[in-house]
């Protein structure tokens, strides 16, 4: 049994009927940096229109296959055959377009034998040539998903579906709602294992450490089809499946298809990143020491993992880069269907869905944010020779005990999260305010929580409640604002415990506005432009509704005699401004001295009239 993460898996014959289990790389991978001929990636600027597009798929003799909605680009096939690389710089010199590349191909490592159920493989998977995606895809979650992870790999076998079956070692799991890129369907089956193999892994490591950690999140997996039965897939699907899973609310990446360095690819990891997404990635176990594998050498985005042999490390079975950022032994142990007993497989898979198992379990104890969860997956590990960070190994082996106890978690410790409440009312209204608090600590608290207004420290509204451990509730406050003064009020919502180990993010602030009730337009400048049509001018009004009431309003521009040059019609929300252009026309030059600009309202009943008409002298801005 292995010292620091040795997950034990009893997969019955009904799953794979497994007799031997080991990772194999396909005859037909490509190579690194292959890529589909005579296709061609283009990512437009947003809001390019479809003429502008039309246009310059006529000039350079392309047609499109497929719109990818989420990373917004398009699969393109050149009319004749053309050097791709060429072609798409050529492409680039469009002011139009913010990128063109070719269409890499990707790859995972396949775990196939030919002891395999039947039933369980699929020989008509490949990848679709002309498709359109749907513009928007379902990627909502399921009830009560707290933590989703994503398997960006090859499939899983989550439900029943044709000649596919669930897998039973998965029957505990719970799953949110994933994509097939391959075939651009609902229904991302696996058809070579791989990704069936990372979410057991997954799914039976939170099994056994959910009850201990004791959390009241819930957690599923998110499985996104990005390579075909044979493991190899394309940039496209791959970028497509990580936006479509960070759009869904995935909180972890686990992309074991690796790729070529690309634009679009990258971008797709730094959004997921800036989403706040960890993202884990295969660096593979069969490298060469100049090759890079990506995405796992994003490394400022994503954490690099690598599987070794059992201690002392064979340099021969392991990348060799300078983005490693840990490893595990990439090994467990399965149950034989014989009475012969244990088998084992091994492979850079299991050594990515160990980690990202390892990361699920920190955020299932309260460990937010990618940054704090890479921080105590690194320096947590096991340091493998020579000391310190090394090509090979990273920095070291994953510990996931340690990782767990690196953050020390505060017994007593509440936070207001958030407020909701309008930005402003009138005076005598009841305002609404909700407040989240979160229960960070690991005891179940009743606390007071109070609404007050800063400068007076007047209490305005109090009530109280009760979390459990890590539960998160919504909380109720009304104040009445009828003694409110007018004007700006800083609102501060607090709920205290006695023995908070933090309290400085007990308390939220918030500002509202407190209106008289009343109707209050007014003009607050003008500028006159004049315009290239003869005997035109153009006049931006500036207006204020300090009112607490929508008005329609119309405003009228007229000369010194009273004559009409213009006027427009308007709808202003109270406690609004507005910059209204009204287009002018007038007969000559000598007849402009002076102009009168004027509100009128819908209402006749307005409180305040003094500042609805102005004059002006005619002065025309450059």
């Amino acid at each position: 049994m292995k010292k620091h993460f040795t997950i034990w898996i009893a997969i019955s014959l009904h799953l794979l009927l497994l007799q031997t289990f080991a990772e194999q790389t396909s005859s037909q991978f490509p190579h690194p940096g292959d890529y589909v001929k005579n296709e061609c990636l283009i990512k437009f600027l947003p809001g390019t229109d479809k003429t502008v597009i039309d246009s310059i798929s006529s000039r350079s003799k392309f047609t499109v296959l497929a719109y990818y909605p989420h990373g917004r680009f398009f699969r393109v096939r050149l009319i004749s055959s053309q050097n791709i690389l060429a072609f798409s710089k050529q492409l680039t010199q469009y002011s139009e377009v913010e990128l063109a590349q070719p269409d890499y191909f990707t790859s995972t490592s396949i775990y196939t034998t030919d002891s395999l159920v039947p039933a369980y493989l699929n020989t008509g998977n490949t990848v679709s040539t002309k498709v359109n995606l749907p513009l928007s895809l379902d990627t909502s979650r399921p009830a009560l998903a707290d933590i989703i992870t994503a398997i960006i790999d090859g499939g899983v076998a989550f439900e029943n579906y044709q000649n596919y079956k669930k897998a039973q070692a998965l029957s505990h799991a719970r799953f949110s709602k994933g994509y097939n890129f391959v075939l651009f369907n609902e229904h991302p089956i696996d058809d070579n294992g791989n990704g069936t193999l990372a979410a057991t892994i997954i799914a039976n490591h939170i099994k056994n450490t959910s009850d201990s950690l004791s959390s009241e999140k819930n957690t599923s997996i998110m499985p996104v089809k990005v390579t075909d039965k044979d493991g190899i897939g394309r940039t496209s699907t791959l970028v497509e499946g990580i936006l479509y899973a960070v759009i869904g609310g995935a909180d972890i990446l686990t992309i074991n298809a690796r790729s070529h360095d690309s634009p679009l690819l990258k971008q797709a990891i730094i959004q997921a990143h800036n989403h706040g997404v960890t993202i884990i990635c295969a660096a593979g176990n069969i490298i060469s020491p100049e090759q890079h594998t990506f995405p796992a050498a994003y490394n400022q985005y994503c954490i690099a993992v690598s599987a070794t042999s059992v201690p002392p490390v064979q340099a021969s079975s392991v990348p060799n880069a300078d983005y490693i950022d840990l490893n595990t032994s990439g090994e467990i142990l399965y149950q034989n269907p014989d009475p012969y007993g244990f088998s084992t497989v091994q492979g850079v898979t299991v050594a990515t869905a160990q980690v990202a198992a390892t990361a699920v379990s920190l955020m299932l104890s309260g460990i937010n944010g990618s940054d704090r969860i890479r921080q105590a997956l690194e320096q947590t590990c096991l340091d493998i020779p020579p000391r310190g960070w090394d090509r090979q190994t990273g920095w070291g082996t994953l510990d996931i005990h340690k990782a767990l106890q690196f953050f020390p978690k505060p017994e007593h410790d509440l936070q207001v999260s958030n407020i909701k409440v309008s930005p402003w009312c009138i005076k005598g209204e009841r305002l609404q305010t909700i407040t989240t608090v979160e229960n960070q600590g690991t005891f179940e608290h009743e606390f007071l929580i109070s609404l007050s207004d800063s400068k007076s420290s007047r209490i305005l509204a109090s009530g109280s409640g009760s979390l459990k451990p890590q539960q998160t509730g919504q909380f109720v406050l009304e104040w009445n604002t009828a003694q409110a003064t007018e004007g700006t009020h800083l609102l501060c919502v607090s709920a205290t415990i006695p023995g908070d180990e933090d309290p400085a993010d007990n308390m939220l602030y918030t500002k509202v506005f407190v209106a008289e009730d009343k109707r209050d337009v007014e003009i607050s400048g003008v500028e006159l432009k004049k315009q290239p049509e003869k005997n035109s001018f153009l006049a931006t009004v500036q207006i204020k509704n300090s009112g607490t009431y929508n008005e329609i309003i119309n405003v009228q521009v007229r000369n010194q005699s009273g004559a009409l040059l213009g006027q427009k019609n308007i709808q202003i929300c109270a406690q609004c401004i507005m910059f209204l252009p009204v287009q002018c026309q007038f007969e000559t030059d000598t007849a402009l001295k002076e102009l009168e600009i004027s509100i009128e309202t819908a209402d006749l009943q307005e409180c305040n009239l003094t500042n609805n008409r102005v004059t002006c002298p005619i002065t025309f801005s450059e």
